[in-house]
């Protein structure tokens, strides 16, 4: 999963019974990283990403260059290993799972740093749908 921008601090030490190892990832923001788990983790332990997926927040921005409003949506990356965007999409998860993702996005939004990095994703994320 790509990480946040500081979230890579906390993984610099091994964590029992959690194997991952990182690698650079410069998709989001110059020296990214991504964490490579082996398919099992501690939960409390799991990165942002993995934390709200299959979902993302989508962020629009006002004229004046201000968050105006983030709303949760469906990871494209999800379809291929989720079922619950067949199932149902947003309906098929719990309201409160799908408002505690919006608020997390609302507070990571307030970063500089990190609202750049959630932008870089939703453009790439736009630019690859203008393709299909």
């Amino acid at each position: 999963m790509l990480l946040l921008p500081f979230e890579q601090l906390l993984y610099q030490m091994p964590i029992e019974n959690f194997p991952f190892h990182m690698a650079d990832d410069n998709r989001l923001y110059t020296g990214g990283k991504r964490l490579v788990c082996e398919g099992r983790c501690i939960r409390e332990f799991r990165p942002f990403a993995c934390r709200i997926f299959p979902l993302r927040n989508r962020i629009t921005m006002g004229e004046n260059g201000q968050v105006t409003d983030v709303t949760p949506e469906i990871d494209p990356g999800a379809w291929a290993v989720c079922p619950l965007p067949e199932e149902g999409g947003l309906r098929a998860m719990s309201p409160a799972f799908i408002s505690a993702v919006k608020a997390a996005g609302e507070l990571l939004c307030k970063n500089a740093d990190i609202l750049a990095a959630l932008l870089n994703e939703q453009r790439a994320i736009d630019e690859m749908r203008t393709f299909l």
